[in-house]
């Protein structure tokens, strides 16, 4: 009974990847993680598509989004398997992976407040565990969460962060940035964010793919969506909508009511 007109944002669903500690240090592991997520599934059915899929950290919508490197870095669990074997794991008789004798075993921790983070959550170990990789889902109030961020207590975690609108990374790669829960450095990456930042006209579309071509290399998290939001209004009632996140009434004059019988 119920007409939507849906609008994009800048707030981006990732999960977050512990690169100081763990199995999640190397590389290849945080890359075969980020391959192994079906971001469709997650935007389509958790999230009744209100967002867009991406293992990018710049939106569809935006200029610096690369067609090229979401080719290169899409849900693909054959690759992430050969990633997972050239990190030097390989099948059990358990099914699990092992690197000689030990198991590939991720904590993930999630925050229960938002049964729709939760059900993503669960979905993505269950992404994880058919790979063979072992997951223990730490469900946790927030408060539980944030210390357990803030401890560096996981290998991964579900989280959410509404980014400026030129998609600056700072706080989340920046060797001392406020939301880099996982420790990630790289003199390399800052450099080439720094260059991001100083570009101006052309030259923005070409240090936005430097930086995804260190960011890919490096997977320090793996986003999954930007999310969507939505004005809704009865049936046939209105025409001519066209909200924005800053204004849901953008273009005004172009509103028109309709008489709904």
């Amino acid at each position: 009974g119920y007409e939507v007109f849906g609008y994009p944002t800048t707030t981006m669903l990732y999960v977050g990847l512990q690169t100081q500690s763990g199995p999640c240090r190397d590389a290849l592991v945080r890359q075969a993680i980020s391959r192994s997520f079906d971001r469709n599934t997650v935007t389509v059915s958790l999230l009744a598509g209100h967002g867009e899929a991406t293992c990018l950290p710049f939106s569809p919508r935006s200029e610096l989004y690369s067609a090229a490197h979401e080719h290169s870095g899409a849900y693909d669990p054959a690759a992430a398997h050969e990633l997972l074997t050239q990190a030097g794991y390989a099948a059990g008789e358990d099914g699990l992976l092992y690197k000689g004798r030990t198991a590939l075993s991720l904590t993930f921790v999630v925050n229960t407040d938002n049964s729709f983070k939760l059900t993503i959550a669960e979905y993505l170990a269950g992404q994880l565990a058919d790979q063979g990789i072992s997951v223990e889902l730490k469900k946790l109030a927030w408060d539980d969460y944030l210390a357990a961020l803030e401890q560096g207590s996981f290998d991964l975690y579900l989280g959410e962060v509404t980014l400026t609108a030129d998609f600056d990374l700072t706080a989340l790669l920046g060797q001392d940035g406020t939301l880099n829960y996982g420790g990630y450095a790289s003199t390399e990456a800052a450099a080439r964010a720094e260059q991001l930042r100083a570009a101006q006209g052309s030259g923005r579309s070409q240090a936005a793919a430097a930086l995804l071509d260190q960011f890919q290399a490096d997977a320090p998290l793996a986003p999954l969506c930007f999310k969507s939001h939505a004005v809704l209004t009865q049936w046939g009632a209105v025409s001519g909508l066209e909200p924005t996140r800053q204004n849901p009434f953008y273009h005004l004059e172009s509103l028109r009511f309709d008489a709904v019988t």
